[in-house]
């Protein structure tokens, strides 16, 4: 069974279950994306119940007959005006579908966290950093989630949690990383960029993916994963930019101290206006404050190789192109792929 099958995550994660032999059962609060965003990845009638992952009596129908869970719907959003919805519903949510599978009885219970609940860090993060105290609705949620699943750990429950980073790559139909999404838009229609110290921990979907396809397998008890990708400096990630689809960016140097206060300002606007998620203090210390997120755990015991960052970048980009966001001319040499180059 899976929850958010109809989200980016969740929709690969549905590919790369069905590619691995699983028959797999969604729970979709509307069926009609099924069409927009599942059957682009080559996904055509999949079992679904059509309910709330917060309605218990419709998560115990969809996990009658089934013998694991994955977890991985959620409200992904760092729009103030958001931020009571983002709150009310991931909490609960994974309350219900990780109890619910609890009590049927399903081995493992695969539950897709966020390295948000474990950020800000002092260190490298690692699947057993501490829960962190993070800002941000979003962050906050996935962190009071994440405590929740490491209790039911602690009973032995068998809760396999994993930790993506920034979650890019191919789109799946409809669906593509939303704020990192927005992030590739402005740059390149502007054909500018804030250039500031940081980094991104990108790690390509298709590998998140393969991770939670890997965890589906019985009798391994509670366990976690990070899965990061690679940890690029935010200006080598405008860089490779710039290699890929072959556009020179202009670059405004800004220090770190007035960027915080102006995204303090945009925080307060984007509660009445709509404003570029990336302009608030939660995304802001996502790449301010960015650590390594260690995988080595993930790499070895689940034999998951992530993909070169220039391919996932490539593919995001390409992906906001063939949905009409992004013009022929702003992804340059990407609207039309050089022969023998591979975004796949």
């Amino acid at each position: 069974m899976v929850t958010g099958g109809t989200g980016f995550i969740g929709a690969h994660t549905v590919r790369a279950l069905l590619d691995a032999g699983h028959e797999v059962r969604l729970l979709v609060r509307d069926p009609a994306l099924l069409e927009a965003v599942l059957r682009p990845l080559g996904v055509d009638d999949v079992d679904r119940v059509v309910g709330d992952a917060r309605d218990a009596d419709k998560v115990s129908r969809v996990l009658v007959g089934c013998d694991a869970a994955v977890h991985a719907a959620a409200v992904v959003a760092m729009d103030q005006r958001r931020a009571e919805q983002v709150t009310a519903t991931n909490l609960a949510a994974t309350q219900c579908v990780l109890d619910g599978a609890r009590r049927a009885g399903l081995d493992p219970i695969v539950y897709v966290s966020s390295v948000s609940a474990l950020a800000p860090s002092a260190g490298a993060i690692r699947p057993y950093s501490p829960v962190a105290a993070p800002q941000g609705a979003y962050a906050r949620s996935k962190a009071a989630a994440e405590r929740y699943a490491r209790g039911l750990q602690a009973e032995g429950v068998p809760v396999a949690i994993t930790y993506p980073a920034m979650v890019l790559g191919p789109p799946a139909g409809s669906r593509r990383s939303s704020d990192a999404g927005d992030f590739f838009v402005t740059v390149l229609k502007h054909g500018a960029a804030v250039g500031m110290r940081g980094a991104w921990s990108v790690v390509d979907v298709r590998d998140v993916a393969a991770v939670h396809a890997a965890l589906v397998r019985p009798g391994a008890g509670p366990r976690r994963y990070t899965v990061g990708g690679s940890f690029l400096e935010y200006r080598d990630a405008l860089t490779m930019i710039e290699q890929i689809t072959g556009r020179r960016l202009r670059r405004i140097d800004v220090p770190v101290a007035p960027l915080r206060a102006l995204a303090w300002v945009a925080e307060a606007i984007g509660r009445v206006v709509p404003l570029s998620s990336y302009l608030t203090p939660e995304a802001l210390s996502s790449v301010v404050d960015a650590v390594p997120v260690d995988d080595s755990r993930t790499t070895t015991e689940l034999g998951v190789r992530f993909r070169d960052p220039a391919v996932t970048l490539a593919s995001t980009i390409r992906g906001l192109y063939e949905t009409g966001e992004l013009s022929a001319g702003q992804v340059g040499t990407l609207a039309s792929p050089m022969p023998g180059r591979s975004h796949a």
